[in-house]
């Protein structure tokens, strides 16, 4: 198989996010990433060594961020940057870092034609609707060359200024697509029309197999949507993500119900799923009792209000005879900035008791270093390695913040980059 390089020209702190990372896990870097980070730079000679490394042979991954472009792309640089990929078809991902939209859409337009290159990832501040109306045409099979994306990420953490009407147009783009199969959308102003839009154009799509979808405007109408979403029988999803702070207890009840139903079909593809609400608590127990029983592979729970009495109802609960150990989730991940302590003693019960879960990730903001750091002893290797004898793996942090932004959210947000962004959670 291809070994995957990471490799871009101007080498910057986020090294939370997996840059720089070659076959060995050492940076791939080009002659200036050794400058003190704050000189100035020649745009115009840091775009030239773009083209030229590009046209030398690097694979893989290839990241731009503003500082390696020149000070506005134009149609001429978006047609070098075409020809240097068509030169060099070992490149399989553009990971396109924080720069001006225009630029981006110059960006995305090269991509155009470029059979070889499946992989595109917009993850800078100033992403927007232009850009997703531009990526969400070249979806459409009706280019000279049929699209090639298998996989399409417009996300920033903290934000960015896609909202709607660009997912609309993603969506649409989606709807006679066959090659797209792993799409993430995070948007401060993404809600309830793009989940909609999202929704209808997965009724006709057979080819999608990973869907996250983070909006901060997304309520419980978007939520409902993704809900009956699931009541499609040819839905071909493997994996679904949906997050938000808008949507409440009742609409996550629905969901989760929904996605039970959708298990308990013969063959259902659906293995993986994800609630991530920095606002939901204990009104949502009853809800992830469902989840833990529906069968699924792996289950990511963000739910920022947890508080311990919830963590302590939902272990009880689940404990019952009528919880069959063997449906619970292998991989189960749990994050709340309200549970503590006595919520790490809980869960340690349900590891204890839960043979099937082969991995547990806890971050609980009101736990003790101490708490944490006793669970790794105990249930990891003595040799230090983070997996116990059994090859079972359970470790905790009380770095709430840390957990989400390094390891939760980037998890998420680059599904369809393997082995770049599957980063492990310390015992912290």
């Amino acid at each position: 198989s291809m070994h995957w390089f990471w490799f871009r020209v101007c080498c910057r702190g986020d090294a939370d996010m997996g840059s720089g990372l070659g076959k060995e896990g050492h940076c791939t870097k080009s002659p200036s990433c050794d400058e003190d980070p704050m000189a100035p730079l020649d745009r115009l000679d840091s775009w030239d060594s773009v083209l030229t490394m590009l046209q030398t042979g690097p694979s893989g991954c290839l990241s731009i961020s503003e500082k390696d472009i020149p000070r506005k792309l134009g149609p001429a640089d978006r047609d070098q940057l075409s020809q240097a990929l068509e030169r060099n078809r070992a490149i399989r991902c553009i990971h396109v870092e924080d720069m001006d939209s225009v630029s981006a859409r110059f960006l995305a337009e090269a991509l155009v034609g470029c059979q070889h290159v499946y992989q595109a990832k917009f993850c800078g501040t100033q992403a927007d609707d232009a850009l997703a109306k531009l990526l969400g045409a070249s979806l459409q099979p009706v280019w000279v060359n049929s699209p090639s994306l298998r996989c399409l990420v417009i996300a920033n953490q903290r934000r960015n200024l896609i909202t709607d009407r660009g997912v609309s147009a993603i969506a649409r783009g989606l709807e006679d697509n066959e090659s797209l199969t792993t799409l993430v959308l995070f948007g401060t102003r993404v809600g309830d029309g793009a989940a909609r839009a999202l929704a209808s154009a997965l009724h006709h799509n057979r080819t999608l197999r990973v869907l996250v979808l983070y909006g901060k405007a997304l309520t419980g109408v978007g939520i409902s949507a993704i809900t009956d979403l699931l009541k499609v029988e040819t839905l071909a999803l493997t994996e679904l993500v949906v997050g938000g702070t808008e949507f409440y207890d009742c609409d996550v009840k629905a969901l989760a119900k929904a996605v039970t139903s959708f298990r308990e079909r013969p063959s259902s593809p659906l293995q993986k799923f994800g609630l991530l609400n920095a606002g939901a608590g204990d009104g949502i127990v009853p809800s992830l009792l469902d989840l833990l029983g529906a069968g699924l592979s792996e289950l990511t729970i963000l739910a920022g209000k947890l508080s311990n009495a919830g963590v302590e109802h939902l272990v009880t609960a689940g404990r019952r005879p009528t919880t069959r150990s063997n449906m619970l989730p292998k991989v189960l991940v749990l994050a709340s900035h309200s549970a503590g302590d006595a919520s790490l003693e809980k869960m340690e019960t349900l590891w204890q008791e839960g043979k099937a879960i082969k991995t547990m990730e806890l971050a609980f903001e009101a736990a003790s270093t101490q708490a944490c750091q006793r669970l790794a002893k105990k249930y990891n290797s003595a040799s230090g390695g983070s997996f116990s004898s059994d090859g079972r793996h359970l470790v905790a942090t009380s770095n709430f913040v840390d957990f989400l932004e390094k390891v939760l959210f980037p998890r998420v947000m680059f599904r369809g980059c393997p082995g770049l962004y599957e980063n492990g959670l310390g015992s912290t």
